[in-house]
């Protein structure tokens, strides 16, 4: 076969012409397939929050692909296309070529100086400037070898890439698979930043990349940070994503001055798709070893969560085990009709949350919840059963005043179809029995038809509602200082009229469209004064003023009291709306109840209320689309001039890397509601000082107390490839006023893995709005 000359075609994106050798079109087609490719850059991969900071990824060059448009035809997948400044076949089956090589198969690419192919075998060995294109690596070397039938390649003393993670570094040997999608590396090493000498990297004595999975494994392993070996370990696994895989998860660090050094290392165990648990043994310096895990399930309409903590002798405190179980299953069922759903948490002691909470919120919670409930919904009716017990772990809190057992509690509502004009009839019931070892104990049937006639057009509504309150106790012990009747009961009416307007108007501003509403409502109740003193009180309290409740009708959030009332309610509200968007910059409102008789059912313990007036209640909330927001909450008592609440608040969040959060909260002591006087200030931040520098902190003051609740102060630095973050904390952690100090690390190495992300868990508590950036 002879060998012709030819002028070589132009390559697509302005690469000049250039000489080449043939064996004709018929006999390079035979060997090779040999014709123009198309050179395109790698596919774009979506952006990887983490990397942010990184500039653009130019260092893959673009892969050359086949362009069927110029080829001949036949064409199928799986043919090997390519080209060259020339060719030579110095025995049948085998070719050379030279000069500008490019071969592609599929998704296999290689580029080099000399490649010699192998027909018989479909094998190319290359050598001179070689590059490898695969979607899951790119390797620059010196030598390589590509077996196109079993998409392999093995590449020899080179540098490679992950395309689209950053990842990269330089191997003595890189074996791909393509068949598989994983990668094989010997004397390798790895790591995210581009720097000359990197912050950090890791050097193995040989390295796996499973690229479907999403994670590495490496063996013999050193971390050096800037360039100093600082670490050893055998063996480790790495994610490239954020696919879940079984192994050690980052570390937890810390201290504090009530446990010491506090050291936690989770191991995380993928079992299957629909389950996983986490194994995370805890070394606190001055207790012991607190051993922890978390079991994680779903299965079909339904997900459930086991939690326990278990440290057999506490040194600190010299107390036998100590212990935590947590347990939640939510289950639906008969499609979205029925729901079961299963909460239980259980302590040791009542100093457990604060000998081992992490935050405030743990440290002053003072009730645990056990419950069951199933539910069903049917079209125009629904039922609710439920078991619920609690355990109380706050040894201040007397049992005469601890939650009462619910053994067991039975909703059933009833509801005729919605109509217009009415009339509507709804009977809501409960059945329930409480128990606990202090005070009355007994049941409780509540019973509550209501009568509805509601008319509605487009700027109006208004709402007639008659209903009857029926309330039978069964009593096993009555209250102290009642009559002893073990069998009381009670019957009221409840009439109601809800009514509104709603006005609109256009305002123009700022070359924008909106609307604006004035919202007046008026509602009038009416309900007999009935002694309800010998009832006893299982769950009932009085609700906190606000401009909600000034519409309810009842003032009590329980049956055990039905409010006596002879008032109306007055409330406007207006809202600023954008007309393009619908979106709300700012809502007011304000309303008050004025009153024709005293209020004479209370609480034990509470007084009869004989001011004509309420508190005046206003309420403002807004909202731009600059990140700004705030809110505003006044509760005044015109009755003796004084505010018996008010709230300030101010957010500023035009992007996650930089929040603004400070309120001011007060509310006077009033013994008759049981409501304790409180003053705070409460302020959080996060700043970025510099693109890789950010301040973020906490201060939570009490003015009445004269003292600080909580306390935070952190750095966070964040580079392309590395983050750290370190916070220092003082929280109140029981509620006799004592206090902790906690120091808490968190290091991310982009790419591979960190330690103390709890960091970040508590920063999304203590500062609202708050996001992990890394």
């Amino acid at each position: 076969m002879g060998v012709h000359t030819y002028r070589r075609p132009s390559r697509v994106g302005g690469l000049t012409h250039g000489t080449g050798v043939s064996l004709g079109w018929a006999g390079l087609c035979a060997l090779l397939g040999l014709w123009s490719l198309t050179v395109v850059a790698q596919p774009a991969s979506a952006p990887d929050p983490r990397y942010a900071l990184c500039p653009p990824d130019t260092s893959i060059p673009p892969r050359p692909v086949y362009d069927s448009r110029k080829g001949p035809p036949g064409f199928v997948a799986g043919t090997i296309q390519g080209r060259a400044d020339e060719v030579r076949v110095p025995e049948v089956g085998r070719s050379v070529l030279l000069g500008g090589v490019e071969l592609v198969r599929d998704r296999q690419a290689v580029a080099a100086d000399l490649l010699t192919y192998r027909r018989d075998r479909r094998i190319a060995e290359a050598e001179g400037h070689i590059r490898y294109w695969d979607p899951s690596i790119f390797w620059s070397g010196r030598h390589a070898l590509v077996e196109f039938d079993s998409d392999r390649a093995r590449l020899v003393g080179g540098a490679y890439r992950l395309p689209g993670r950053r990842a990269h570094g330089k191997a003595r040997t890189v074996t791909h698979n393509s068949r598989k999608d994983e990668t094989r590396l010997t004397e390798v090493d790895y790591t995210t930043c581009e720097a000359e000498v990197p912050e950090w990297r890791i050097e193995a004595r040989r390295m796996k990349i499973d690229h479907k999975e999403q994670w590495g494994e490496a063996y013999h392993v050193f971390l050096d940070v800037l360039d100093v070996p600082i670490f050893y370990t055998p063996y480790i696994t790495f994610p490239i994503s954020d696919r879940r895989k079984s192994g050690f998860l980052p570390p937890t660090i810390g201290s504090s001055s009530d446990s010491g050094f506090d050291f936690k290392l989770p191991y995380y165990w993928n079992i299957a798709p629909e389950m996983d648990a986490t194994f995370a043994p805890r070394i606190l310096g001055k207790r012991g070893v607190l051993l922890g895990g978390q079991y994680r399930y779903l299965v079909q309409r339904g997900d459930g969560q086991l939690d326990a903590e278990y440290l057999p002798v506490d040194r600190e405190r010299q107390d036998d085990a100590r212990w935590l179980v947590g347990y939640t299953h939510d289950q639906y069922f008969a499609g979205p009709r029925g729901n079961l759903f299963v909460k239980f948490n259980r302590v040791s002691d009542d100093n457990y949350l604060e000998d081992f909470g992490t935050s405030l919120a743990l440290t002053s919670r003072r009730y645990l919840e056990q419950r069951a409930d199933a539910r069903y919904s049917g079209d125009l009716w629904n039922v609710l059963a439920r078991v619920q017990g609690f355990q109380t772990v706050d040894d201040t809190i007397p049992e005469i005043n601890q939650p009462y057992d619910r053994l067991p509690q039975v909703f059933f509502n009833a509801y005729t179809p919605r109509s217009e004009g009415g009339p509507n009839l709804d009977l809501l019931t409960q059945t329930s029995y409480f128990s606990r070892g202090a005070g009355p104990i007994g049941g409780r049937i509540d019973l509550r038809p209501v009568l509805s006639v509601p008319f509605h057009t487009a700027g109006t509504f208004l709402e007639p509602r008659l209903a009857v309150e029926y309330t039978q106790y069964l009593l096993d012990q009555p209250a102290t200082g009642t009559t002893a009747d073990e069998t009381p009961n009670r019957v009221l009416p409840i009439l109601s009229v809800d009514s509104g307007l709603l006005y609109e108007r256009d305002l123009g501003f700022g070359g924008r469209s909106f609307v604006q509403t004035l919202e007046p409502r008026f509602f009038y109740l009416y309900i007999p004064t009935v002694d309800q003193d010998d009832l006893p009180i299982f769950d009932t309290a009085q609700y906190d003023v606000s401009f909600a409740q000034l519409f309810r009708e009842n003032r009590f959030s329980g049956p055990d009291r039905v409010g006596d009332a002879n008032q109306i309610s007055l409330g406007l509200t207006s809202r600023f709306i954008d007309r393009d968007t619908g979106f709300e910059h700012l809502r007011a409102s304000i309303g008050q109840s004025y009153y024709f008789a005293d209020q004479d059912v209370t609480l034990p313990g509470g007084s009869v209320n004989d001011d004509p007036v309420s508190d005046v209640v206003g309420e403002l909330v807004t909202r731009f689309t600059n990140g700004l927001s705030g809110r505003a909450d006044v509760i005044f008592n015109p009755n003796d001039t004084s505010f018996n609440l008010g709230l300030l608040g101010l957010r500023y969040l035009p992007n996650p890397r930089t929040i603004f959060n400070a309120e001011y909260r007060i509310r006077r002591d009033i013994q008759g509601l049981g409501q304790t006087g409180v003053e705070q200030t409460d302020v959080s931040l996060r700043f970025p000082v510099t693109p890789a520098f950010s301040v973020v902190g906490r201060w939570l003051y009490s003015l009445d107390g004269d003292e600080t609740l909580e306390g935070v102060v952190g750095l966070e630095y964040e580079s392309c490839c590395y983050a750290v973050r370190t916070v220092a904390r003082r929280f109140l952690s029981t509620s006799t006023g004592q206090f902790d100090n906690q120091l808490l690390v968190q290091l991310e190495l982009k790419g591979l893995a960190g330690f103390g992300r709890s960091t970040t868990s508590f920063l999304k508590r203590s500062i609202p709005g708050y996001e992990n950036d890394f």
